[in-house]
């Protein structure tokens, strides 16, 4: 899916649509940015809060707690990051692939920055470049 956002308003989202990703669930309205996974869209609200709709099975839409201080957001095909004013990184969803830094192949490097893959747990997150 494909997702647009305006200034601080609402969403327009277009693409394939088999999993309701690109229907915004109500209110549809301040968001500042938004992003389409594979089958799972997230938008960024102006207040620093998360949306997350569309495909659901491996926990990418669940959006830990808690849900303010955000400034950025991306998804990827079964998984989620998003960015927090302290600089924080959060990871949630799929990890088979080492793609939330908790599992599976993760590079030998990281930078540092926390993830909480769980509300309760914070691990790092690898980027690649």
């Amino acid at each position: 899916p494909a997702a647009l956002a305006q200034g601080a308003g609402p969403l327009a989202a277009w693409g394939d649509n088999s999993w309701r990703q690109c229907i915004v669930p109500p209110p549809n309205e301040g968001f500042v940015a938004a992003t389409g996974g594979g089958s799972h869209s997230l938008g960024l609200r102006a207040d620093g809060s998360l949306v997350a709709w569309g495909l659901n099975d491996v926990g990418q839409c669940n959006i830990p707690a808690p849900n303010s201080g955000f400034t950025a957001v991306s998804a990827g095909t079964y998984f989620s990051l998003a960015l927090r004013a302290d600089g924080g990184v959060w990871a949630w969803g799929a990890d088979d692939f080492g793609q939330l830094g908790v599992g599976g192949a993760a590079p030998a490097s990281s930078t540092g920055r926390s993830a909480c893959a769980r509300p309760a747990t914070c691990w790092f997150v690898w980027w690649w470049r």
